[in-house]
């Protein structure tokens, strides 16, 4: 009711009691005065304030009927909010309440309440307790009013099929005694815990099926608490480690299974590792442990976390993989990679070594041949002279390509990038094999097609090794018929810059049958033993022209039929040299060749039969000699005497070529000429000893055994050097 309408009705009582109380004072006034007979003014002063009085007090009557009114009004609304605010939160709480009576009924059930029953309000409230509550709890609801009645609360933890018709409901109850209009009621409240014990259930299943896992996979599992103590190993742990489970278990992870001597660097690294977890970074980290023996084994883990309810981290678990075992391969790999390396650098010095103990005697050999082919001889001693010059040779072709195979190997074979010409390659090539052809009764052709250009860029001397051997072998295992080098030049729109080569050999020799085509490349291997009696060779040339054309990005292909012939495929990619015939300087018209000066030259050799051979090639070709058996007994001689040029061989006692290069080079006292030539003479012919020597500051480069031709260009060089004006 509103506080006007509160007005108005005091109001009405105050009038109401005015008026009445005025009729009766005008009244009783009146009928006083007839039977006393009062003098009419005092009778009407008297009733005047009768009348005063009764509106005085009908006012009076007014307020405090409006203030009674008003605090009525107050405290029914206080009520009322109260009421709303409670009702509220009992509507509203996610628990169901439940309210009964003495007499047996339910006075009211909240919203959670009927849901939890799957009924109405209406239908609770009509309904017997008995019909709603599950047979088997009916006990306890009997027991709730037994304590109810002794002002006692009941509490507990329950299930029931029966209490929804469509779901098993898990509950927490608890039943408190209240007093409602002078009688006992019972509140029951029922809190629905379905979902939580579904969750912890699926938890418990999913921890199990977790622990399952790790206890039979053939990986470490282990799980620590934020303490570091170990709280499961799996039995793959228990094993390798030595421990048993009661003994593992509860031990800190670092104190125990973590060495002594890094453990606080594990540590740390499990801390950080743990911090970029819970950024959402994986990680994973390896360290050893300790086995109860106190044997190490390297481990590899990778960690999960395991968070409660609020997020917090409570527990760590660890898979790990025992590397122990691979971590001894790769070492023991390790190691026989170093001793492979070793055995291979000790077999690379051991060739070089080779290169210069069969190459001095044969430099020996081949000069007096040559020494002794200079003499007057009649045919029949020119003929030995010449078989035993191609015996030399095919000795030192054998050395090189074991050299070369072995320099591949071992990762240490270069190739150049210079200007070369085709005719360059190919004529010694011919020139060559067309003889032995010949001899043979072989047909031997070489066709260069038109669009091959004549200058090139590339390696010259290593695709004159491929030529040789493949055109070798051609000649080699071909007894009728004919061999043909073929040179083409591949369209090559892709990529201009790149002129894909096409190299051919044909012959019609021996074939290759197809069981052996792949084993043909390998090392010391040839198509079958008989044919290595038959033909002669060591089996090294096709392993080397698989190599060389695979370091020069080519490409190599072979297509034979046995007792047919084979032809060998190769295309290399080359680039079109800038260098011109224009390009090179021509001399004045009026300009005569400088002429070539007798040289001084000083002849450095330990070897005395290649020091004589050199000293006599060198006095055939006009020059006047020095001899010196090692570097210091050569630099003995330059401090004292002047020379033109030095021959210098690499290998020798005392002081090296390469040593007493480097001292005259780089000498500031004056004993030595700086500038003086220095020709380097070795039986080291491997690739790159060039480029070696050059950086020591020798000029030029004589391989053993040496040629008189090579020597006579090298000195001419120099002969032309020194008459050139300063």
């Amino acid at each position: 009711m509103a506080p006007r309408t509160y007005r108005i009705n005091a109001i009405k009582v105050a009038v109401f009691y005015a008026i009445a109380g005025a009729i009766w004072i005008i009244f009783s006034d009146l009928y006083a005065k007839h039977l006393s007979e009062v003098p009419s003014p005092v009778a009407w002063y008297q009733m005047s304030k009768g009348l005063l009085f009764v509106f005085l007090s009908a006012l009076l009557i007014y307020i405090l009927s409006a203030r009674q009114m008003l605090s009525l009004l107050e405290a029914r609304k206080l009520h009322e909010e109260s009421e709303s605010r409670y009702r509220t939160i009992v509507e509203n709480v996610t628990d169901a309440l439940i309210i009964f009576s003495g007499k047996g009924t339910v006075t009211y059930a909240n919203p959670m309440a009927c849901e939890m029953l799957g009924k109405s309000l209406d239908e609770i409230q009509s309904l017997d307790p008995r019909a709603f509550i599950p047979t088997g709890m009916y006990d306890l609801y009997s027991k709730a009013w037994e304590l109810a009645e002794r002002g006692e609360a009941f509490f507990g933890e329950d299930s029931s099929p029966e209490i929804h018709p469509k779901r098993t409901v898990h509950f927490e109850y608890r039943t408190t005694p209240m007093m409602y209009d002078g009688t006992l009621h019972l509140l029951a409240s029922f809190r629905d815990i379905t979902e939580s014990k579904q969750s912890a259930q699926a938890l418990i299943r999913s921890e199990s099926k977790f622990r399952n896992v790790l206890e039979n996979i053939p990986l470490i599992g282990i799980s620590l608490d934020m303490q570091g103590r170990l709280t499961f190993a799996n039995d793959h742990f228990l094993a390798l480690t030595g421990y048993s489970r009661k003994e593992a278990l509860g031990k800190d992870w670092f104190e125990t299974f973590i060495p002594k001597d890094i453990r606080n660097i594990v540590r740390s690294v499990y801390e950080k590792t743990m911090e970029r977890q819970e950024l959402g970074e994986l990680s994973t980290f390896e360290n050893e442990i300790l086995t109860r023996s106190g044997a190490r084994l390297k481990v590899a883990w990778s960690n999960v976390l395991t968070r409660d309810v609020h997020d917090r981290i409570v527990e760590v678990t660890c898979v790990g993989v025992d590397l122990t075992e691979r971590v001894r391969a790769e070492n023991a790999l390790r190691t026989a990679k170093t001793a492979a390396e070793i055995a291979n650098q000790a077999k690379s010095e051991f060739l070089a070594t080779m290169s210069h103990e069969v190459r001095t005697p044969l430099n020996g050999v081949m000069g007096m041949l040559q020494l002794m082919e200079s003499t007057s001889l009649d045919e029949e001693q020119r003929e030995y002279i010449a078989t035993a010059m191609d015996s030399s040779m095919n000795l030192l072709r054998i050395l090189s390509d074991i050299l070369d195979i072995s320099r591949i190997e071992a990762g240490k074979f270069e190739l150049v990038d210079e200007p070369f010409s085709m005719d360059e390659v190919i004529a010694p090539v011919v020139d060559t094999y067309s003889k032995e052809a010949a001899a043979k009764g072989l047909a031997f052709r070489c066709e260069v097609a038109p669009n091959v250009p004549p200058e090139l860029e590339g390696d010259p001397v290593r695709l004159r090794q491929i030529l040789f051997n493949l055109v070798g072998n051609a000649v080699k295992y071909t007894e009728t018929g004919e061999v043909l080098l073929q040179v083409s030049a591949l369209p090559h729109a892709a990529n201009p810059s790149r002129l894909p080569l096409h190299f051919v050999v044909h012959d019609t020799g021996i074939g290759i049958p197809d069981q052996k085509m792949n084993e043909i490349f390998e090392t010391f291997t040839q198509v079958d033993s008989s044919y290595s009696r038959r033909f002669g060779g060591v089996g090294l040339g096709l392993a080397i022209v698989k190599r060389l054309v695979g370091m020069m990005d080519g490409s190599l292909a072979m297509d034979s039929e046995p007792g047919r012939g084979t032809d060998a495929h190769v295309t290399l990619y080359l680039r079109s040299s800038a260098r011109a015939e224009a390009a090179q300087p021509t001399p004045a018209a009026s300009a005569e060749p400088l002429p070539c000066r007798p040289l001084r030259v000083l002849v450095v050799e330990d070897e005395t039969v290649n020091r004589f051979y050199a000293v006599r090639m060198l006095e055939k070709l006009g020059h006047e000699t020095i001899e010196a058996a090692d570097g210091e007994s050569a630099l003995e001689k330059l401090a004292w005497e002047k020379f033109d040029v030095v021959l210098m061989d690499i290998q020798m006692p005392r002081l090296d070529g390469v040593s007493a290069t480097r001292r005259i080079r780089e000498d500031t006292s004056g004993d030595f000429d700086p500038d003086i030539p220095i020709i380097a003479m070795t039986a080291y012919a491997m690739p790159g000893d060039e480029e070696e020597f050059k950086s020591a500051g020798m000029d030029d480069y004589l391989a053993k055994p040496v040629e008189a031709e090579a020597l006579a260009e090298a000195l001419d060089n120099v002969a032309k050097r020194i008459a050139e004006p300063a």
